[in-house]
């Protein structure tokens, strides 16, 4: 047969699929006849066509099993990077915990360590002013008086600084001042009727003269203990109408003893405990409230506050109540030259001259703000800011040796908080020798800015 013919055979057959295997059978179709039985009678035309190759099994397996080594990668992946990041995360956690571990123990050291320096530094000026109190309760020439009137006033600008110190502290710490409140006083404190029976725990003899002999000027009978374990056993054997507890003791420390006399006098009413603290941060009140103490009184004590707080816990009248202030009463001042005295500034400064014109800077600076605000709290008269505001203008002339004008200062203090409407009287004066400060204090500054 010619290609011609086989052509011509081949373009009329029909393709049938024979299996899977593309294996296909060539059948001509001409009419109702086959022509194929005229050339291949008994041996069909079998083509045999390949698939392409991307078409097989095995590809398909190898791109299925491609795919799972490359999930498995990025699983295996993602999850290293979780892990990574949980461990960082966790790291984290356990460095943050440190520094604020770390942050507390300072902060808790900071308060030991104010606590421990005011304990330090109270317990002598407790003395101090304890003493000097009395001293002025007895007979004094002028001279006298006046020497005792520089020391109260030394004593109390060193008791100022000291606890603007605190306070600068408890600010950054983010504490309130336990003492910012006023808190309203008498001015003569009378013979309590009849005689109380206190008990004074106090190991420090200084303090114990000056708790003595406070006590025994209102009439009341004084039993001392030197430590915690002698005033349990002494209120055990003889009643008491109230104890006095320093907390820092011997042997006994005040919580410990009061927690030890709460067991036999669980009626804070029957047996008051008036704890007495050099440390004055407010954990340290917290502390003796809970060990049972009725209140906690910070060293050194003001005789008023003592005062007020033993009639308040023993509900003991007093043999004449405090009188009333009025006018026949005047509040005693001090009208003397003004000379200051610039000798602890440069005891302070050394041959710090800077130190000392950046002193005088403040105070020029300051001083006469608040002088403004201490007119404005007379004419209102507002006499509870007016004590703050004597208090502060007080601790502005603290490296002046200015002694009358801080004596001045000092009473209108204490006569604002004891509500006294006299108080506003003495403003006058204290603004006229304030305006003869101002020009000191410039003539000063300037001297010592020139030579810098």
């Amino acid at each position: 047969m010619s290609m011609r013919c086989m052509g011509l055979l081949l373009t009329e057959w029909s393709t049938s699929l024979i299996c899977p295997a593309q294996q296909y059978l060539l059948v001509p179709a001409v009419g109702n006849k086959p022509l194929a039985a005229l050339f291949f009678a008994h041996t069909p035309l079998v083509l045999h066509i390949h698939a392409a190759f991307w078409h097989t099994v095995w590809v398909g397996a190898l791109l299925i099993l491609g795919l799972m080594v490359v999930g498995y990668v990025l699983l295996r992946a993602a999850r290293r990077r979780e892990q990574k990041l949980r461990q960082t995360l966790q790291q984290r956690a356990v460095e943050l915990a440190e520094a604020r571990a770390a942050a507390e123990s300072s902060r808790l050291a900071k308060s030991r360590f104010l606590a421990d320096m005011s304990h330090e530094v109270r317990t002598p000026l407790n003395a101090v002013l304890g003493l000097s109190h009395l001293l002025q309760q007895s007979p004094l020439t002028p001279g006298q008086l006046e020497d005792l009137t520089a020391l109260q006033g030394a004593s109390h600008t060193l008791l100022t600084l000291f606890n603007d110190l605190l306070d600068g502290s408890r600010t950054d710490a983010g504490q309130p001042d336990p003492t910012a409140a006023p808190f309203q006083l008498p001015t003569i404190l009378q013979p309590f009727e009849p005689p109380l029976r206190v008990l004074v725990a106090e190991d420090n003899g200084l303090n114990q003269l000056v708790a003595r002999r406070t006590l025994e000027a209102w009439n009341v009978e004084v039993t001392v203990a030197a430590n915690g374990r002698l005033a349990v056993e002494a209120a055990l054997h003889q009643p008491f109408d109230a104890v006095l507890m320093d907390v820092n003791m011997p042997e006994m420390d005040g919580y410990e003893a009061t927690r030890e006399l709460r067991r036999h006098f669980p009626d804070a009413q029957q047996l008051p405990i008036l704890g007495l603290t050099a440390a004055i941060l407010p954990e340290d009140r917290a502390l003796a409230l809970a060990a049972g103490m009725n209140d906690a009184l910070p060293k050194p004590f003001e005789p008023a506050v003592l005062y007020t707080a033993l009639a308040h816990c023993t509900g003991r009248a007093t043999a004449a109540g405090p009188p009333e202030p009025t006018a026949s009463s005047p509040v005693p001042l001090i009208q003397t030259e003004l000379r200051p005295d610039w000798s602890l500034l440069e005891e302070l400064a050394g041959a710090n001259t800077t130190f000392m014109v950046r002193v005088l800077e403040t105070f020029l600076r300051e001083a006469p703000r608040q002088l403004t605000a201490l007119l404005a709290a007379s004419q209102r008269p507002d006499l509870p800011q007016l004590a703050r505001e004597a208090h502060k203008l007080k601790g502005q002339l603290a490296y002046f040796g200015l002694q009358s004008l801080t004596h001045n200062l000092e009473q209108l203090e204490i006569s604002a908080k004891a509500d006294n409407p006299e108080a506003v009287r003495t403003v006058e004066l204290i603004e006229q020798q304030f305006r003869q400060v101002l020009p000191l204090v410039q003539a000063r500054h300037d001297e010592l800015a020139a030579s810098v």
